[in-house]
């Protein structure tokens, strides 16, 4: 899951997200980012 998907799963506000990287390195691993849901229709890390 990233913020993309955060976005589409009905957050729509600027702010912080656990979120599940799809990369080798973090596949188990859930990551905290800040996710912009605001600029050029939103869902940016």
């Amino acid at each position: 899951m990233d913020c993309e998907e955060v976005l589409k799963n009905g957050q729509k506000t600027n702010g912080v997200y656990t979120i599940w990287p799809r990369s080798r390195i973090f596949e188990k691993e859930s990551v905290r980012v800040y996710c912009d849901m605001k600029t050029l229709g939103g869902g940016w890390t």
